[in-house]
């Protein structure tokens, strides 16, 4: 009687998973389009401007030493903390800040664009703590910075 033949084992390539390290990495850096965040930019300015432009007849009062402006530093005792325009600067910044959004929407110079967004609106909410400063206002100047981090002018802008 003869004994069965013994085969030597196949040499297979083991399957691997990736590390974990590689799957987070691949995860949080993997290359997509930025269409998310391309959304929020042209958005967030869009809902900006309709209260702002509601308030443009009102400048003069609401962020000059012409009408009667409520800092908020003055809430804690911080006098001269920033100061208050005058009328004619006030409306000048304000036109700046309403030029900013709207090039921030189309896409035009993104970067500085956002960031002299979020400044103009910043100083504008804090000059007038009654009517300006509100909850959408506070959310859309921390994501205006975060966003000229971004490459959310890569797509659907003018400079594109």
């Amino acid at each position: 009687m003869s004994h069965p033949i013994e085969h030597a084992p196949i040499a297979s390539a083991p399957a691997t998973e990736p590390s974990v390290w590689k799957r987070l990495n691949g995860f949080f850096f993997a290359e997509e389009r930025p269409v998310g965040i391309a959304l929020v930019r042209i958005v967030l300015p869009l809902v900006m401007l309709f209260p702002t432009l509601h308030r443009i007849f009102r400048v003069r009062e609401f962020y000059s030493l012409s009408g009667s402006p409520t800092p908020l530093w003055n809430n804690y005792n911080q006098v001269g903390f920033l100061p208050i325009p005058s009328a004619s600067v006030a409306a000048g910044l304000y036109a700046l800040l309403i030029l900013a959004l709207v090039t921030t929407c189309i896409g035009w110079r993104t970067r500085i664009s956002l960031v002299i967004s979020a400044i103009l609106l910043s100083y504008f909410s804090m000059l007038d703590l009654i009517s300006t400063m509100a909850k959408y206002v506070i959310i859309c100047a921390h994501v205006m910075p975060l966003l000229s981090m971004s490459s959310c002018g890569n797509i659907w802008s003018v400079d594109r």
